[in-house]
């Protein structure tokens, strides 16, 4: 598992904290990007910058995961399909 907690921005995974990435709460849209060709998973917050999070990451399926602290009727978190393409002349 590869953890971003949303009230403290810390990073988990194997009880390792590489980096702390600012906290987030609702209405805050969080980008991901699993890069699968460079074994990398970045995080952005509110479409700032890219950081990247975990290196060395496997290539076998990966399944996104949300969990929320709260048992309030209404939450929502919206997961998008992206695929990023480079193109290189």
């Amino acid at each position: 598992m590869w953890l971003y907690r949303a009230f403290s921005g810390n990073l988990y995974h194997n009880g390792d904290l590489p980096v702390s990435l600012s906290g987030y709460t609702q209405g805050d849209c969080i980008t991901v990007v699993l890069d699968m060709n460079a074994h990398t998973l970045s995080f952005a917050k509110n479409g700032e910058d890219l950081i990247l999070a975990f290196e060395d990451m496997p290539t076998t399926e990966l399944y996104p995961c949300v969990l929320f602290y709260s048992t309030n009727p209404g939450e929502k978190v919206r997961l998008q399909n992206h695929l990023l393409c480079e193109f290189r002349r």
